[in-house]
């Protein structure tokens, strides 16, 4: 935010990409080229840093870094104009997505690492062990079938 009186700090194309720690000056002509930064952060051919940074910081993929040593922007940049109230709107839908996209593939993996079975897997296979012990039952001789069949709660 700039006071009434105060100057904006400009810089040079090469100043601005030394300050945000970048190889080449032209990755600020590529900025303006994608769009990433507007006419509107020039001042006399240089570029206000408070209104590039901001621009940024916009335009940056959260899901994406920056260039080193930049931190990501904050989900509200404009809290005092009318292009507020889509930004956290848009930010809460990236999340939501990026936490679905986690999940399902922390599913896959349990999957392929067998710690995920399907239900039905797991009710056959105790289906299964019950028909044994019901079958390993029945086939007790019978004079010791009616001293287990009370112990076991059969009648």
């Amino acid at each position: 935010m700039i006071f009434l009186g105060e100057q904006p700090q400009l810089m040079t194309r090469g100043e601005f990409a030394a300050h945000l720690k970048l190889k080449s000056p032209s990755a600020i002509s590529n900025y303006f080229a994608r769009g990433r930064l507007t006419q509107a952060v020039l001042v006399g051919g240089k570029i206000n840093v408070a209104l590039a940074e901001k621009q940024l910081a916009a335009s940056r993929d959260t899901d994406r870094p920056g260039p080193p040593g930049t931190t990501q922007p904050a989900l509200d940049i404009y809290p005092d104009s009318e292009m507020a109230w889509d930004a956290p709107i848009q930010a809460r839908l990236k999340a939501d997505m990026l936490v679905e996209d986690l999940r399902r593939k922390r599913r896959e993996n349990d999957e392929d690492e067998g710690r995920l079975v399907l239900a039905e897997q797991i009710h056959d296979a105790a289906m299964t062990a019950a028909r044994k012990v019901r079958d390993m039952m029945l086939s007790l001789p019978p004079r010791i079938a009616g001293e287990i069949a009370p112990a076991a709660g059969m009648r």
